[in-house]
């Protein structure tokens, strides 16, 4: 999947999540407990209507999180970065309607996690296609970061990692590395991840070593929080 796929896809979240709450009413929330009751985030802006005007849609807020990265070895950097309506996508947290929009397959599950940098640094995770619902579940659990390529393997069920340190070097996966989900549920998407990368090459063929590590602890954007 290449960084403009990314892109068009975190923008079609967001036009989804704002869609929402397009409709000329909003239904009340079912009651703490009830049977189909979903817990909202409570970052989120409900679409709000004058008498005698269209409702006022209003794109839900980027979350409260953060998502951090640390990168030691031949190149050092690190950042941390405010969760904003670009960092995550879970399918699990997107409505049926959401989820036919971003193309997710019944039986199937998706996610992006985008960690930017300054300077257009920025790492992305990715579940690749053919991902079902038990290789991905709701809730904790460790995934193999796939090794090689410049989104490692297109194995479902594996984690891919594309990496972009602005600096003429082409970073991939050296060896599988973790992916740890420790927390994925009641509004939160949590964990770390570790894996050694290698630049095969830049505009002077120069090779270079590092490990990435991170964490993000990332609250739902999604219109079907739960």
């Amino acid at each position: 999947m290449t960084r403009a796929r990314l892109g068009t896809i975190l923008i079609a979240a967001a036009f989804a999540l704002s869609a929402c709450g397009s409709s000329a009413s909003t239904p009340a929330p079912a009651a703490s407990g009830a049977p189909g009751a979903t817990k909202a985030p409570s970052t989120e802006v409900a679409a709000t209507q004058t008498s005698g005007s269209e409702p006022t849609v209003v794109v839900p807020a980027g979350g409260s999180g953060s998502c951090t990265v640390s990168i030691t070895g031949d190149v050092t950097k690190s950042w941390t970065t405010k969760q904003d309506m670009g960092t995550l996508l879970l399918s699990q947290w997107l409505s049926a309607s959401s989820r036919d929009m971003m193309s997710v397959n019944a039986g199937e599950d998706a996610m992006i996690l985008n960690c930017k940098g300054t300077d257009d640094m920025s790492v992305d995770f990715t579940t690749p296609a053919g991902t079902t619902s038990a290789m991905f579940p709701m809730g904790p659990k460790t995934y193999t970061i796939a090794e090689g390529g410049l989104l490692g393997s297109d194995m479902p069920g594996e984690i891919g990692v594309l990496i972009n340190l602005h600096d003429n070097l082409i970073w991939a996966a050296a060896e599988a590395g973790t992916f740890d989900v420790t927390t994925f549920g009641d509004g939160k998407f949590a964990g770390t991840f570790s894996v050694k990368i290698k630049a095969t090459a830049d505009l002077q063929t120069r090779a270079a070593n590092a490990v990435l590590t991170g964490s993000f602890d990332l609250s739902c954007t999604g219109d079907a929080c739960s």
